[in-house]
């Protein structure tokens, strides 16, 4: 990894080679970045979850703005260059850059209006899988990327024709020997985001050891 002083004297840049690793999932949330330039992907118990590439992405803004441990761990798989802030100066550098935290705002809102759809329909779906969960669990069946992709249409991001051509696209890659998961096939198709599989993964382990 390199470190360079960019323009403003609160960021600085940091290149990374290609198989680095940006933070671990359970890391201290202490810098926010801004892809300049490469590629990274994201992990959540090291399940592969999708890739970011679009210059200008923010990431790690979540952990930090809210003061929690990183939620996921982040690969670089290309030479990659960031714009790094540490947390003591992200309220300096809005001040000084007011299109950084319009992006934030924008981020947060859209989770925020995406959350608010879900939790009329969390209770029960919780109460629902904790049944269905508990009874696979004793007829040892071994569901998991079925039930996370119900788990979707459950909570309404995702309609019954999505999931199951979701399911269908699943066993045409398998046909072809490609592992790929439900949720990084909901993002490919753009059914789901990256923070919305992320959240139910979490969800349906939280589910599974109860």
């Amino acid at each position: 990894m390199m470190e360079e002083r960019s323009k403003s004297l609160l960021m600085n840049i940091k290149k990374y080679k290609k198989g680095d690793i940006l933070y671990k999932q359970g890391d201290k949330s202490t810098e926010l970045y801004i892809l300049n330039s490469g590629k990274v992907d994201v992990y959540v118990d090291d399940i592969y979850i999708a890739t970011i590439s679009e210059k200008g992405a923010i990431i790690g803004e979540s952990s930090l703005l809210l003061n929690q441990t990183r939620s996921a761990t982040l690969k670089v798989v290309e030479d990659s260059e960031f714009m790094v802030i540490p947390s003591e100066y992200i309220d300096n550098v809005i001040l000084e850059n007011p299109a950084i935290g319009l992006n934030l705002l924008k981020i947060i809102i859209t989770r925020l209006r995406n959350t608010t759809k879900q939790l009329v329909h969390l209770q029960k779906v919780v109460f629902e899988y904790e049944r269905k969960i508990q009874k696979l669990q004793k007829e040892k069946s071994e569901q998991k990327e079925f039930m996370l992709g119900e788990l979707f249409y459950k909570t309404g991001i995702i309609s019954k024709k999505e999931l199951d051509e979701v399911l269908k696209i699943k066993k045409s890659y398998e046909k072809k020997g490609i592992k790929k998961s439900i949720g990084e096939i909901l993002i490919e198709k753009g059914y789901a985001t990256m923070f919305q599989v992320m959240q139910l993964i979490k969800l349906q382990k939280e589910l599974k050891n109860e």
